[in-house]
């Protein structure tokens, strides 16, 4: 009887003890970091000191953001936020993969991803700099063996160490999950690069698989122009119902609003017939288009200006408050563009289009 009683006691002890170590990892006791020196205030060495994610998020939002303005908003300075210091956070303390760090992604611009699994997250920052080059820089978190680990991405693995990643994405296979990857990386001025690969968790962390990617470089100021700063989210999604990958199409750098589709079949990702297909979002009768030419908002109205097979230009108009999935209001076809405007005809009226307004003139 003592035996059984010393015996519950001894693993009642152990229980604890693994419990604390658990705790140690997740919810830090009292740590000090200091701050970088080209960060500090008035010339005087500073550190901060936390027990909680909640706590150092708090205090490093004090130190550097005292005026509540984000990085975009105060003056340009190379020195507005130490990343580094909040790197060793992260890397230090395992609780950092389930905070949120809601704040410090909207003033630092730190972007975050989860994958759906809880499994990887990614931590994203653009060093501020004077060039016209992004610089990333990631942390990859994972889980493996109930622990909590950090790895850098894989310098070997072509232009991975400067990808910012956009979404993560669940892939079943047969034998194990895999992780898809969308990532962008701002070449220069003008141009972007998008990039696709599968990983999956190995004991060495996050690691690409060789059995498929592709990419795609584009002219940023074309797309931007041509939708006035919109349609990002129609590019480059991941079907999570019918597991298929749509991949933008580009010409000669320009890109169309069509897509390559790849399905995932559960052990590889592999191309759906030979030809693009339509924004998934654009109304079905609207979808023989040969590439867009023009997306704007006003006021009342959704404007969508397309180039068709043969040449000529197609307007459509929805009321502002509808969706492009939804059948337009109006449909003009046999337009033209005369190098300024898009030029279209109905029976009483001719429309002048550009990308900041429509004029409209009796015939």
């Amino acid at each position: 009887m003592k035996k059984s009683i010393i015996s519950t006691i001894i693993y009642t002890i152990i229980a604890m003890l693994f419990s604390c170590c658990d705790n140690v990892g997740n919810k830090p006791q009292s740590q000090t970091f200091n701050i970088g020196t080209h960060y500090v205030k008035d010339g005087k060495s500073s550190s901060i000191t936390f027990s909680s994610m909640e706590e150092a998020e708090r205090k490093l939002l004090q130190y550097f953001f005292p005026n509540g303005m984000s990085i975009d908003e105060l003056p340009f300075d190379r020195h507005a936020f130490d990343y580094d210091l909040f790197e060793q956070i992260v890397r230090s303390n395992a609780s950092s993969m389930n905070y949120p760090f809601d704040s410090l992604q909207h003033y630092a611009n730190i972007d975050i991803i989860d994958s759906p699994d809880g499994n990887v997250r990614y931590y994203t920052w653009d060093y501020p700099h004077a060039h016209t080059m992004s610089d990333f820089h990631t942390i990859i978190q994972y889980r493996w063996n109930g622990k909590v680990l950090c790895q850098k991405p894989d310098a070997s693995e072509d232009n991975w160490y400067v990808l910012s990643p956009n979404s993560l994405h669940i892939l079943k296979g047969k034998t194990c999950n895999y992780y898809l990857t969308i990532a962008y990386f701002r070449e220069s001025s003008n141009i972007g690069y998008m990039n696709f690969e599968i990983s999956k968790l190995t004991k060495k962390g996050l690691k690409t698989v060789d059995f498929w990617n592709a990419s795609y470089e584009y002219f940023i100021s074309d797309w931007y122009f041509r939708t006035n700063g919109e349609g990002y989210d129609w590019l480059d999604y991941f079907d999570e119902k019918t597991s298929t990958l749509y991949v933008a199409e580009e010409d000669e750098l320009c890109l169309t609003d069509r897509y390559w589709c790849y399905h995932w079949d559960g052990s590889d990702m592999k191309l759906v017939g030979t030809e693009t297909v339509a924004n998934p979002y654009l109304y079905p009768e609207l979808c023989d288009y040969q590439r867009i030419g023009l997306f704007m908002r006003t006021s009342r109205n959704i404007i969508r200006i397309d180039k068709m097979p043969d040449d000529s230009y197609r307007y459509a108009v929805w009321k502002a408050n509808e969706t492009i999935s939804n059948a337009p209001e109006i449909v003009i076809t046999g337009g033209s563009f005369n190098g300024d405007n898009y030029v279209f005809h109905d029976k009483r009226y001719t429309y002048y289009v550009d990308e900041n307004e429509v004029k409209v003139s009796k015939v």
